[in-house]
């Protein structure tokens, strides 16, 4: 019903419970039920791992979805996560073009740094796109050789951001970077 009145038409899956708490195999029935209530009405489910919960890593996500096997599934892939907990490009090469649905670019530092909690370095310490450590044109490029890349957009999560408060002000700030990346790939 909330994604009816939205006039949404993707829900967003994470898993923000404790690592080890359940198998890919439980995920993945637990997944397959959502993702068939959401077919009843139109809704495409797309799951993203995000580094510092339970569901971390770019290679579970894909194991759902495809163990899944259910065609109103897909992949968020986020840059900052995928570096974070560890990168499986070869993946890219395996997972059928349209599974990876979105692709979000941010940029930090490649390692969260010491004294900083994942969580305080993934909301407040992210920087525009081209000025962190994270190798992003190379990751876009493999996605872009498999086909991956149908929407892209940067993830804007940061402390200077939400000082800035306007949104003129963060695109101004956000925006090159990204359109800079766009043409290299």
């Amino acid at each position: 019903r909330i994604a009816e009145a939205l006039h949404v038409d993707r829900l967003h899956f994470v898993g923000s419970y404790k690592a080890g708490r359940y198998t890919t195999a439980e995920l993945t029935e637990h997944f397959g039920k959502m993702v068939d209530r959401a077919a009843q009405h139109g809704l495409k489910c797309l799951i993203e791992g995000i580094a510092m919960w339970g569901l971390n890593r770019f290679d579970e996500a894909w194991a759902i979805v495809r163990d899944a096997a259910r065609p109103n599934t897909g992949i968020i892939f986020d840059t900052w996560h995928y570096t974070r907990i560890g990168r499986s490009d070869h993946l890219f090469a395996e997972i059928p073009v349209g599974m990876i649905d979105t692709v979000q670019i941010a940029d930090g530092t490649l390692k969260c740094p010491l004294g900083r909690s994942m969580v305080n370095d993934c909301i407040f310490h992210r920087v525009p796109i081209g000025e962190g450590e994270i190798p992003n044109l190379e990751i876009l490029q493999l996605l872009h050789k498999h086909g991956h890349l149908t929407s892209v957009g940067p993830e804007i999560f940061s402390a200077v951001n939400d000082e800035l408060g306007d949104g003129n002000k963060i695109c101004a700030r956000v925006m090159p970077g990204f359109e800079a990346i766009l043409k290299e790939i």
